[in-house]
């Protein structure tokens, strides 16, 4: 009888650990994060000269916190030519343009130039980083809500910037 007893006991404590155990695992593989796969943007980058384009290729892809940035990079051949680039991309940023040509662009567009979307040009912005400046096509969306989800692009841009000096490095 005690036997019996004992032999009861043990076969209900293993199969309690082992369920506990199959529990633990089973808990484990439920709660595990899964790898977050990060959205990826293609960004151009519209440049004048060669040097400039062939300094910019040697960039690929810049991941940032929540992105990650393709990189492709378009030589113009003139500052016209790279200014409508931006206006018909959308997510395009002129590199090697000077602030008096993006002045003159400016007060020469005239009143209604829309892009593709029917978003009306505003003007082409210049944003100063570093020691250089980028050119983006600077719109109004004809919505109150949508114009003020733009987003200011200094810190994106600061951080192209870097990752291009890096990339001039090696």
């Amino acid at each position: 009888m005690k036997r019996s007893k004992r032999r009861r006991r043990l076969i209900l404590l293993t199969l309690v650990l082992t369920c506990l155990v199959v529990g633990v695992v089973v808990f484990k593989k439920l709660t595990k994060k899964l790898p977050q796969v990060k959205p990826i943007v293609t960004i151009q980058i519209c440049t004048l000269s060669d040097a400039d384009t062939a300094s910019w290729q040697n960039l690929k892809k810049v991941s940032l916190d929540d992105v990650n940035y393709l990189i492709v990079v378009k030589q113009k051949a003139t500052v016209e030519e790279l200014f409508q680039s931006l206006i018909d991309e959308g997510l395009a940023y002129g590199y090697g343009v000077d602030e008096t040509s993006v002045a003159s662009y400016n007060d020469n567009i005239g009143d209604e130039v829309i892009n593709s979307k029917g978003s009306r040009l505003l003007g082409i912005k210049s944003i100063g980083v570093s020691d250089t400046n980028f050119m983006v096509a600077d719109f109004d969306y004809g919505s109150k809500m949508l114009n003020q989800q733009k987003k200011d692009s200094e810190p994106m841009l600061k951080k192209f910037y870097q990752a291009y000096q890096k990339a001039q490095k090696k």
